[in-house]
């Protein structure tokens, strides 16, 4: 068996927020539109939108009809649609827009590599053996072992539906068995990637198949889509879990 997960990408355009703000905007459930008019600022609500649409462009790839009045927020600020018989995740890092759908509970993340205290912030933030992991590692290869760590963590919060805080401690990633250990016990499959342009990309499921099928696709300002793929791609299953094989199809 196999689970597909449905990766999509688009820079984020700000000339492009008047025309969200006519079109889109009106066609959201009252709760969200009140919801994008609560930030304070105008690049948090600009961004916030943008997700929106390239959300719905993503489930207007998969579903005969959608309704954008069925996007809803929950109190941690997840976004659901509908029913929930499709699971969606949204992230951004910078410019980069992400959103991943799947049928079983997904989660992603995307992160711009930006130089940081690595191995200080790592003391902090993650458990002992994963600091103790990044420290083995040589000084070229720590920024991007941070990484993997940090956008495997969010991406596993969201599909788990807790807080980041109770990841950084209660999820352990093994990087180097490719194992992540969990409490409670579930079946956790884990995928990190870059992208062309380098940003890390991290995308969780929580399902007992055991091949992750990735589905990566990039929407342009004019709105067409092209098949984007994804680099030094590596697979992370949970304990439970039997041996994952990952695969990309275009």
């Amino acid at each position: 068996m196999s689970i597909t997960v449905q990766i999509a990408l688009a820079d984020f355009v700000d000339a492009d927020h008047g025309r969200r703000k006519c079109e889109l905007l009106p066609a959201l459930h009252p709760v969200e539109q009140a919801r994008y008019r609560a930030f304070r600022h105008a690049r948090r609500r600009q961004v916030w939108l943008a997700g929106r649409e390239l959300l719905l462009a993503a489930l207007a790839r998969q579903l005969p009809r959608v309704d954008a009045a069925a996007l809803r927020s929950d109190a941690r600020g997840a976004v659901r649609y509908g029913g929930g018989s499709v699971r969606i995740s949204l992230s951004h890092s910078g410019n980069l827009l992400v959103a991943a759908l799947a049928s079983v509970p997904v989660g992603v993340d995307a992160e711009q590599s930006r130089p940081r205290a690595c191995i200080r912030q790592a003391g902090r933030l993650f458990t002992r053996a994963e600091a103790r992991y990044l420290r083995t590692l040589e000084p070229a290869a720590i920024q991007t072992g941070f990484y993997t760590l940090w956008t495997l963590k969010e991406a596993f919060a969201k599909a788990a539906g807790i807080s980041l805080w109770e990841v950084l401690q209660g999820a352990e990633f093994d990087l180097h068995a490719q194992r992540v250990h969990a409490s409670p016990p579930a079946h956790w499959n884990c995928v990190h990637a870059r992208t062309v342009h380098g940003w890390h990309l991290a995308a969780v499921v929580q399902s007992a198949d055991n091949e992750v099928r990735i589905e990566c696709r990039r929407r342009s300002a004019m709105g067409d889509w092209f098949a984007e793929n994804l680099l030094e791609r590596t697979a992370i299953r949970s304990a439970e879990s039997a041996s994952c094989v990952l695969a990309q199809v275009g």
